[in-house]
């Protein structure tokens, strides 16, 4: 376990505790923080993990990034930029992964423009050199085209948030190929996102996350 999430081998050692991020609603989301602040103190070694988890397919370990990020404002700063990596890369959880960048990284808003304009393209050749089976096992269900249109969807509720992005907005969901995409989103990435970043604000205090 440890060879394989070096600084967080002792916190994916806790079996299936990784899953409190998922739905950020877990009553042992103090303990899984608590585990991951520890792995922190690795320093370097473990800034090196997590920009690593970043660049695999699975979305427990981006989850994990995320965790990181919204309690540690100096790693947000060094990390953000592979989140959006993996974001484009297909991750199952990119809603959370959008949510994420949204309170860490002030380059959000023309990060996330630039991203729904392109319709969320992706960059998967790691994602589709794995086998089916463990793909889905590893990086969750879910062709390329599902998991644009559930980023894509996440990205334009967040920007929703902003009435500065209204106008734009309004010329974008009038596109045809934007509104065919959004279309494929069974996972309803923007209730995802939604719903993450709710409870994210509602136990902020409890777990000491840095965000806004």
């Amino acid at each position: 376990m440890s060879d394989s999430f070096g600084a967080f081998g002792k916190f994916f050692g806790q079996g299936t505790l990784y899953l409190g991020f998922l739905h950020f609603e877990s009553e042992d989301l103090p303990k899984a923080f608590c585990l991951v602040r520890e792995a922190c103190e690795a320093g370097d070694t473990a800034v090196c993990d997590l920009k690593d988890f970043l660049g695999r397919s699975g979305w427990r370990e981006h989850l994990t990034v995320c965790a990181v990020m919204l309690s540690n404002r100096k790693l947000a700063s060094i990390l953000a930029p592979s989140l959006w990596v993996a974001f484009d890369a297909g991750s199952w959880v990119s809603p959370q992964l959008a949510v994420t960048a949204l309170l860490c990284d002030p380059c959000f808003q023309a990060k996330a423009r630039a991203r729904v304009a392109s319709l969320c393209a992706q960059n998967a050749q790691s994602l589709e050199s794995l086998p089916p089976l463990e793909r889905h096992v590893v990086a969750g269900p879910g062709a390329l085209s599902d998991r644009a249109a559930k980023g894509v969807a996440s990205l334009i509720y967040l920007l929703e948030l902003s009435p500065s992005n209204a106008e734009w907005l309004g010329d974008q969901l009038a596109r045809r190929e934007l509104k065919e995409l959004i279309e494929l989103d069974v996972d309803r990435g923007g209730f995802i996102a939604e719903h993450w970043l709710a409870r994210i604000r509602a136990r902020s205090t409890e777990l000491g996350l840095q965000v806004s």
